[in-house]
């Protein structure tokens, strides 16, 4: 009566069997197939490895954030870590509510170091280049106009094709 019908307890069970019990019962039939794939790849090549021969119940916080500071060492970057920890903690969320598994989240006061953002390098295009660039799309090309304001300008292409005639100041001819 106590353990309505499960076949093990909540406590005994490791992360690894978890979360292949959780993909099969809740990511096959709540998560797009995209998204699945994802799923299984981070789980598979992060958590298992990491934190597959944990109890369920035995895992903590401090030991998630070691990994995640290491995952930042190693190289990886905000989004991949961020996403490895949101797979994580979804599964225990699960595990908390329907299931009743476990009572607290071990991932809910992980912090995500900060990343330091690396300055975009900036292309630039030379005059032969562009010349080749025009050869390729020749006056009366719809490109055409676009990319000489652009090149002029320094307007993203975005911005050029996004420019209407209230932009253009033809008296004082500013842009």
């Amino acid at each position: 009566y106590n353990l309505s019908g499960m076949a093990f307890s909540p406590s005994e069970v490791s992360v690894s069997d978890y979360l292949d019990h959780w993909f099969d019962v809740y990511c096959k039939a709540n998560l797009k197939y995209n998204t699945q794939l994802g799923y299984v790849q981070i789980i598979e090549k992060h958590l298992k490895p990491a934190f597959g021969a944990y109890r369920l119940a035995a895992l903590q916080p401090g030991t998630i954030q070691e990994y995640v500071n290491a995952l930042k060492i190693r190289g990886l970057a905000r989004a991949s870590v961020t996403g490895i920890v949101s797979v994580l903690s979804a599964a225990y969320e699960y595990a908390i509510e329907p299931l009743g598994y476990v009572r607290e989240n071990p991932c809910a006061r992980i912090r995500i170091p900060k990343f330091e953002k690396k300055p975009r390098e900036r292309a630039v295009i030379s005059p032969e280049d562009f010349s080749r660039i025009l050869e390729r799309f020749p006056e009366g090309n719809n490109f055409h106009l676009p990319l000489l304001i652009g090149y002029y300008t320094g307007l993203r292409i975005s911005e050029a094709f996004g420019l209407t005639w209230e932009d253009i100041d033809l008296e004082a001819r500013t842009l």
